[in-house]
């Protein structure tokens, strides 16, 4: 009996001792497969793990690029508009329209539209357009004209220019907002021998009335032409503030073709 129950306890012993070493073994067995699991991999574009995107502003990415007509890039020298150099070296020397044209300095009112100056086969600066526009518009140099009235007085205006075959004009010149000019020039027209190489000189006292200081001189037109004429042609070549000699002077144009000077200086 006592034999029975001691091998009864010994098997009860022996099952008990596999229950309780069962889960240990499970356990173990697991844990060792959550050591050697490898971790997921992440794929390409996963959001989880990749880095967030740069938030607009964020200066830790790299800087964007730069869009076309983006203002970080360097200027484009085409576009700029800056003026050329100074022209007027001297105020009372003469000035070519022309170095006036290449330096920038030239520049039409808005009523003179379609009004295109342009270098005439270096012979001037012609202007080409409606009469209307001549009669309401201004040409103005845009580079000062800075007198010392106190001490160099400008004595007279001198200007050089020409108008087309069929028209009448007469050329204004105005400082600075003045509604009235300083000077009046009745031009002459281009004869057909000559074309535009034809004389254009004209001269005005302006003794004491330009005051010292820095002046913007505009020019102003009044054109007329032959009936049916709606298109009017202005050559302008330079213009010059001359001086006060500070002895009478005076001045006259000689039309040439009524006799040469050579001839009115003859002694025969």
């Amino acid at each position: 009996m006592c034999k029975r129950l001691t091998a009864c306890l010994a098997t009860i012993l022996a099952v008990a001792m596999i229950i309780t070493a069962l889960p240990l073994a499970v356990w173990a067995d697991t844990e060792g497969d959550r050591q050697t699991t490898p971790s997921p991999t992440v794929q390409e574009g996963d959001p989880k793990d990749a880095e967030d995107p740069a938030e607009p502003g964020d200066t830790k990415g790299a800087e964007d690029p730069v869009e076309p007509g983006d203002t970080k890039g360097p200027e484009d020298p085409e576009e700029s508009e800056e003026p050329g150099d100074p022209v007027i070296a001297d105020p009372y020397m003469q000035v070519s329209f022309l170095d006036l044209l290449e330096g920038k300095k030239v520049s039409l009112s808005e009523d003179m539209a379609t009004t295109k100056p342009k270098d005439n086969d270096g012979s001037g600066l012609l202007f080409a357009g409606p009469i209307s526009e001549f009669n309401t518009g201004r040409v103005t140099i845009t580079e000062p004209f800075v007198f010392d009235a106190d001490h160099n007085p400008v004595g007279r205006i001198s200007l050089d220019a020409l108008a087309d075959r069929n028209i009448f004009a007469t050329v204004k010149i105005y400082l600075d907002d003045a509604e009235k000019p300083i000077a009046e020039f009745e031009i002459d027209s281009r004869s057909k021998k000559d074309g535009w190489n034809t004389d254009g000189c004209y001269t005005q006292d302006v003794y004491n009335k330009i005051r010292s200081g820095e002046h913007t001189v505009s020019i102003g037109f009044e054109v007329s032409g032959k009936s049916g004429v709606q298109q009017a042609s202005i050559l302008l070549r330079s213009i010059e503030f001359a001086e006060n000699p500070g002895i009478p002077v005076m001045y006259f144009n000689i039309d040439e073709e009524q006799g040469s000077i050579e001839a009115m200086n003859s002694d025969e």
